[in-house]
């Protein structure tokens, strides 16, 4: 099963490598996406909205769909809303969600 990570608010993939690291240990193909406006410059934030992330969401089902058919969509804090708002807006590729300390 592919396991796609989305970080938090103002955070990195890094942030999460952790779990991607245990998930892959166990034989889950792991994606790890850097959403836009993060890890660059603060004014790249800025102009970025959600609507951005939701597009970074479906590039990386795109991606995985190559290896998977669905894909299990985990994100911290903002990036469990990506997971959420993914799996409702693209439900037939995706297996399921997990959301960690989202508001």
């Amino acid at each position: 099963t592919a396991c796609i990570l989305f970080h938090g608010y103002t955070a990195m993939p890094g942030e999460m490598r952790w779990l991607g690291d245990d998930l892959h240990a166990r034989g889950h193909t792991v994606l790890g996406v850097r959403l836009a406006g993060h890890g660059t410059h603060p004014e790249d934030l800025a102009r970025t909205r959600w609507t951005d992330w939701l597009v970074d969401a479906e590039d990386a089902l795109a991606l995985v769909g190559h290896l998977s058919e669905r894909a299990v969509l985990i994100g911290q804090s903002m990036g469990g809303i990506v997971a959420l708002l993914a799996a409702g807006t693209y439900p037939d590729r995706v297996a399921g969600v997990v959301a960690i300390a989202t508001p």
